[in-house]
């Protein structure tokens, strides 16, 4: 019987050391499906903001004053220089409402924005627009024409009402998008939104590039694989225009396995972000990079 007393020690330091070792491989892996939960919503909010912030580019109010009507947009002995802009409307001689085209293209041009270089993007982006943008109750609706965007194909829309202002005199915009990528693979992602902006500051030049907005809302991600979560700002975001990122806020995102949360910070322009979880009573907190920064230019 003594002899049997250390051999069952030795069985259970190994059964101890197998179920701590399990339990950190558990921690890990939860850690990680977080994590590339938390990437994926990042990833397509990036893909959101990099397709409209090009469309705003080429949908500056110049363009449509500098050519007020659809028919002086066309060259018939000109070569087609991608993307082509036209600008209909449809109440003429009224100004409003206005239909802007921005043809890509039939073959992939390269395109570049603040925060991204190199995109490739074909096919067309239709914006609706019912009056200026600034008036209480105007609307700007962007759909998609056989659109790809770095060889995903994308669908769906964005609808943008500007509510007028708060109780603080302050502009308060919604916006609702509905957006599907696709890879060449067929795998695909969708994102819904529903989120209100309210722009807190317009800067000292008074230029769009120079805002600040205050968040609220929440989105909810799916992918092919059956992922699925719901993203609601618990904390509202602020978000600079000239910046990547949010400088701070918080984030609850809840899916059928689990809940944690994404801290933006306290206003500092980095990409990094605190994200927490409870394992049983316990709060885990990981630093997570949200990607590469880029600074303000």
């Amino acid at each position: 019987m003594k002899k049997l007393l250390p051999l069952f020690g030795v069985i259970l330091i190994v059964f101890v050391l197998s179920c701590t070792k399990e339990n950190s491989i558990d921690k890990l892996i939860v850690e990680q499906d977080m994590e590339a939960i938390a990437m994926e919503g990042i990833e397509m909010a990036e893909v959101e903001e990099w397709i409209f912030g090009q469309i705003e580019n080429v949908t500056a109010g110049d363009i449509e004053s500098a050519y007020p009507s659809a028919f002086q947009l066309k060259s018939s002995t000109a070569e087609v220089t991608y993307p082509v802009k036209t600008v209909e409307y449809p109440a003429a001689p009224a100004k409003w409402p206005r239909i802007i085209t921005v043809d890509y293209g039939p073959e992939n041009i390269i395109v570049s924005t603040r925060w991204r270089e190199g995109m490739h993007l074909r096919g067309k982006v239709i914006i609706k627009k019912t009056a200026a943008h600034r008036k209480t109750g105007s609307t700007r609706t962007v759909s998609f024409k056989n659109f790809y965007f770095n060889d995903m194909k994308i669908v769906g829309s964005k609808v943008y009402t500007n509510k007028g202002p708060n109780e603080e005199g302050n502009l308060v915009f919604k916006w609702v998008v509905n957006l599907k990528a696709t890879d060449a693979d067929h795998f695909w992602r969708k994102r819904k939104v529903r989120k209100e902006r309210e722009l807190i500051d317009e800067g000292e030049t008074n230029k769009w590039k120079d805002n600040q907005f205050m968040i609220t809302g929440e989105v909810h991600g799916s992918n092919s694989k059956k992922w699925e979560h719901t993203r609601t700002i618990i904390e509202p975001l602020h978000r600079l225009t000239w910046f990547k990122y949010p400088v701070s806020g918080k984030v609850e995102v809840v899916n059928p396995k689990r809940t944690f949360w994404i801290d933006y910070g306290q206003g500092s322009e980095d990409n990094i972000a605190i994200m927490s979880y409870y394992d049983e009573e316990v709060l885990i907190e990981k630093e997570i990079t949200l990607g590469k920064k880029k600074d303000k230019k």
